[in-house]
């Protein structure tokens, strides 16, 4: 069990989404932060609002996307707080569009911010870790770790990968004192699709849709508090995934026709 009160936490992707809501919830736990975005003024706000309330906050704005300022941000962050206790690589983007029609530069440009700046944040923290045998890694991968559905596949291939090194990363971190966790988001009611490249029409709902932006903030709590090594939210969506492995044949027969009806269904009423 890791304690996050009096903990030292970077937290990448911290100005909006899933990742704001999470500094937000993580200050409310006693956490002391590293925020990393690369919008300057969203992080001002938010680091304002969390100091006001009592928290320390350090901000620092980064472009996940150049290995150079991943390293530095770890670097500098750990300084600001006097080490790391907690990492949560959350910066992420979309990317939509039948496979064929994926330009490699958006796929280059996404694998760089979902899996390369998770990766290299990760590398450069874990020496410390190591050093004090404590720590805990957090990547916010997603539903798509696990299942890619028709329009999505370049997206899914980004949070595969990330699923892979973090299960990896996790067997090769047991035994010496640091912790890892995968989170599984479903739809989340966040600005992810007006970030999303290569957006194609029908693929992703053009509105927010999913669950409360809150309940990721608190899935990722709850998974540095217990140690969980994966966790889903909405919890529901971890029996899908379950289903997909047990009968796999639906989604490769049918997977195209329930994306789009999904699709219309949630942009009518959700």
């Amino acid at each position: 069990m890791t304690k996050i009160r009096g903990a030292r936490i970077l937290v990448t992707g911290a100005s909006r989404g899933i990742g704001r809501a999470a500094a937000v919830e993580l200050a409310r736990r006693g956490a002391s932060l590293a925020l990393a975005a690369r919008g300057r003024d969203d992080l001002d706000e938010l680091a304002d609002e969390l100091r006001a309330g009592g928290a320390e906050v350090h901000t620092f704005p980064t472009d996940v996307s150049r290995e150079a300022e991943v390293r530095a941000l770890v670097s500098d962050a750990s300084e600001a707080l006097g080490g790391i206790d907690v990492l949560v690589n959350n910066a992420g983007l979309g990317l939509t569009g039948p496979v064929k029609d994926i330009k490699p530069a958006d796929f280059r440009y996404v694998f760089e911010v979902n899996v390369m700046a998770a990766h290299v944040a990760t590398a450069a923290v874990l020496p410390q870790m190591l050093r004090r045998r404590s720590g805990h890694i957090v990547n916010v991968g997603s539903v798509a770790s696990h299942v890619a559905p028709p329009g999505l596949g370049g997206y899914a291939a980004t949070k595969f990968a990330l699923k892979a090194l973090t299960d990896a990363l996790r067997m090769e971190l047991r035994p010496k004192g640091v912790r890892v966790s995968l989170i599984c988001p479903g739809p989340i009611k966040t600005e992810f699709i007006e970030n999303v490249k290569g957006r194609v029409k029908g693929h992703l709902p053009s509105n927010q849709i999913g669950a409360p932006v809150e309940d990721a903030a608190r899935c990722i709590a709850g998974a540095i508090q217990h140690n969980r090594a994966e966790a889903f939210v909405p919890a529901y969506y971890q029996a899908m995934v379950g289903a997909n492995a047990v009968a796999p044949q639906f989604m490769r027969l049918f997977g195209a026709d329930a994306m789009r009806l999904t699709t219309k269904v949630a942009e009518r009423f959700l």
